[in-house]
């Protein structure tokens, strides 16, 4: 359920950087408030009425997501996300960086989707850490895990 609704607002912003840049090493515990908030964006994004005036009218969730794929909306859309609580903060705080970047990540990558393939391959993973780390995309605990993969990797 998570990442169906984590797949509707990166999708909607249309600019998240991968989960693989943003959390390469999920080896972190989940707390209570990781596990409430997704429950809350999913009430919140029930409670979306169409069509969405802010973000070119669009009048269902298909719509909004051929509206928000378009670079030019990305601004408009993150805002609604925003203003809606349909993202987490960190979340929102990683698509405004990597807007910052110009949209484009390891490998010029740009969007979720080519993003995690790009990162996915092992033999990108220490790019995708430095980009992350270069735009302050990961938290601390993912930067070390991350590195710690690395290192992993790197002994065999």
């Amino acid at each position: 359920m998570k990442k169906n609704i984590l797949s509707f607002l990166i999708l909607i912003s249309g600019i998240l950087i991968s989960g693989g840049i943003i959390g390469l090493a999920h080896a972190q515990t989940t707390t209570s408030t990781d596990q409430t908030e997704p429950l809350q964006q999913q009430k919140n994004l029930s409670n979306i009425e169409y069509p969405i005036a802010e973000l070119g009218n669009c009048a269902d969730q298909a719509s909004c997501k051929t509206y928000c794929d378009k670079s030019e909306n990305v601004g408009a859309c993150l805002s609604f996300a925003e203003k809606k609580n349909l993202m987490q903060k960190e979340e929102i705080d990683a698509a405004k960086k990597f807007i910052d970047t110009g949209s484009k990540g390891p490998g010029s990558c740009s969007g979720q989707v080519a993003c995690e393939q790009y990162c996915d391959a092992s033999t990108h993973i220490e790019e995708c850490t430095a980009f992350a780390e270069k735009n302050g995309m990961m938290s601390d605990q993912q930067l070390q895990d991350s590195k710690k993969v690395i290192a992993a990797i790197k002994s065999g």
